[in-house]
């Protein structure tokens, strides 16, 4: 039996073509009440229509195939769920984390801490794998994943089932398969031109087993508070990107990241928060207390 917030995630995505189909049939309603003059002002409207729902049906294969590897066994419950809008966010960042096309955004927002993490662990491949690294928060884990590519051991840890479906599904697919998605069909405006909206992308743009040897990633689902409060020592650095907003309790993260820390480990966080003003933040911890630092393109701990 499913929990009330997995199933209502999963009746979202069940709901998907429906809920995307209902959207772009107003907006064709509202095409069909304009007058037949303001109608031949948009001659490629009709085919645009066409075009998303096509978009909508082959994204919908996408989540069918998903839910199929997801829930390995019938499930009979019926829950209300239908957050059209999760659904579609969900695509996006599908995109921005497993496909080509979300490449430059992933140079901009992990680049930064892939490279500070080679600088403060500048070690030997055995060194490396023995290094304890946990991303909370890590949502689709391209963040993590890159890092246990770079030879640590890593550990993801998210708790939203929005994320957590897709994320296995992603993990399990075979070297040689790829899936092709459409996860900007539901943006209508800021694009240079018309095809962009139909844009298809391939998931995922790597083989998710290609890691080298002796290197190791962890999948942790779970709140992170609830799952770590009472680890003490355990790593040598946190990792955070766009994570700390997400606090109900930023104190609560603070006292929880601390004490998961080992003396003179590393706290790297990148994304919004007063503190950094969205530069990264690198905070080492000595002994029981923790040290904040903004590294804005030079290192200030030295």
């Amino acid at each position: 039996q499913l929990s009330l917030e997995l199933a209502q995630v999963v009746a979202s995505f069940r709901s998907y073509q429906n809920r995307s189909l209902f959207w772009i049939n107003k907006k064709l309603t509202d095409f069909l009440e304009l007058p037949r003059r303001q109608q031949a002002l948009l001659p490629h409207w009709l085919h645009n229509i066409e075009s998303m729902r096509d978009a909508v049906h082959n994204n919908n294969l996408f989540i069918q195939q998903m839910l199929d590897a997801y829930l390995t066994s019938p499930q009979h419950e019926e829950s209300q769920g239908d957050d059209a809008e999760l659904v579609w966010g969900t695509f996006k960042q599908i995109a921005r984390d497993w496909t080509e096309q979300g490449l430059q955004e992933r140079k901009e927002c992990y680049g930064p801490v892939l490279a500070e993490i080679m600088r403060v662990f500048a070690l030997n491949r055995v060194q490396k794998r023995e290094t304890k690294i946990l991303c909370p928060g890590s949502g689709l884990a391209r963040l993590p994943w890159e890092i246990a590519r770079l030879g640590f051991w890593c550990e993801a840890n998210e708790s939203s089932h929005s994320m957590l479906i897709p994320l296995e599904f992603i993990f399990k697919t075979k070297k040689e398969k790829r899936y092709i998605i459409q996860p900007y069909v539901h943006n209508t405006c800021n694009w240079v031109k018309r095809e962009d909206q139909f844009k298809k992308c391939t998931v995922p743009d790597v083989d998710v087993g290609d890691l080298p040897e002796g290197s190791r990633f962890v999948l942790s689902p779970g709140d992170f508070i609830e799952m770590y409060h009472s680890h003490k020592s355990f790593y040598d650095c946190v990792v955070t990107c766009f994570f700390l907003d997400t606090a109900t309790n930023i104190f609560d993260y603070i006292e929880t990241i601390t004490q998961l820390l080992r003396p003179g480990g590393f706290w790297i966080n990148f994304g919004n928060h007063h503190a950094s003003c969205g530069k990264l933040l690198k905070i080492r911890k000595v002994h029981c207390s923790i040290t904040m630092r903004v590294i804005c393109g030079k290192d200030l701990l030295n």
